[in-house]
């Protein structure tokens, strides 16, 4: 019996590297920060006031700017930088295809709040980079916007759920080293004063296409399959898409491609407008054979 299953993920932009499809690959910011880890958490909310994080990117950069992050008690930011970012290979394991990407971290850096926080969302909100691979203009404060949640994938890994658990994440879990200085976040004026009635919303999806199951790969298809699909998106139509984690099957892999640019979603908004956002669009396929 052949069966399709979709899951459509959204996904904050810069976490995303490709083989390309299309033109090239994408990047709406030189850099994104992973989630917060607290390193004081404090029962029973798991609130903390020093917190843990490092910035990835898709090539090797030295990194400057200001770390936006939403608390449950509004928006702060922070300095960060200059630090650099080296590459650190991961390996990922996506139903049936495993793969190794090339990823590229900073060491730890850290944030202390004036009070006990739980952290929400973050983003970067101004930064200033050397990369020249995707001809950002250097030495500039650039304008980075939210965009929803980070992409967060599972990995090839005997915990692979758990992020933590990574050897180039490993050092987040660990006390800052002695005597490092810590910047101390202050609330934005900027982005708690936005006045618009929805200031951020997360992208979404707004119609879904299913693949189509080509015949001439069903015989070939004995168990799970995926085409992982990223599809850059501006005003709720596809620009630009590639395969994020392709199937070792051609024909899977074109009809994802085919479904993901026919789909169309709604874009996420930050400070008060829309900003473009990349997708992740994820296609299942069962074979004759399968249950």
């Amino acid at each position: 019996m052949k069966r399709v299953s979709l899951l459509v993920g959204l996904a904050i932009c810069t976490i995303l590297g490709a083989a390309a499809r299309a033109s090239a690959y994408t990047e709406l910011c030189p850099a994104v920060a992973t989630p917060l880890h607290a390193l004081d958490a404090v029962a029973p909310d798991g609130a903390g006031t020093t917190f843990s994080y490092d910035l990835y990117a898709l090539s090797p950069e030295t990194v400057s700017g200001t770390l936006a992050v939403q608390t449950d008690g509004g928006w702060y930011e922070a300095p960060f930088g200059p630090t650099a970012l080296i590459e650190h290979d991961e390996k990922y394991s996506i139903w049936d295809t495993n793969f190794t990407r090339r990823n590229f971290y900073s060491a730890p850096l850290y944030v202390r709040f004036p009070t006990a926080v739980n952290t929400k969302y973050q983003f970067i909100s101004k930064i200033t980079t050397d990369d020249s691979m995707y001809a950002w203009p250097t030495k500039t404060d650039l304008q980075c916007e939210w965009a929803g949640a980070p992409l967060d994938l599972p990995r090839a890994h005997p915990t692979k759920y758990d992020l933590f658990a990574l050897p180039t994440h490993a050092a987040l879990l660990a006390s800052p080293p002695p005597a490092s200085p810590i910047p101390l976040a202050v609330m934005s004026k900027e982005l708690n004063g936005l006045s618009c009635p929805v200031p951020f919303r997360p992208s979404a999806m707004e119609h879904r296409v299913q693949p189509e199951y080509p015949a001439a790969a069903a015989d070939s298809v004995r168990k799970v399959n995926v085409s992982v699909i990223a599809a850059s998106v501006n005003k709720g139509a596809v620009t630009d898409d590639w395969l994020f984690a392709p199937s070792s099957i051609g024909l899977l892999n074109d009809s994802t491609l085919k479904a993901a640019e026919a789909s169309t979603y709604v874009p996420g908004i930050s400070r008060c407008r829309a900003v473009p956002t990349l997708y992740i669009f994820y296609a299942g396929f069962a074979g004759y054979g399968t249950n």
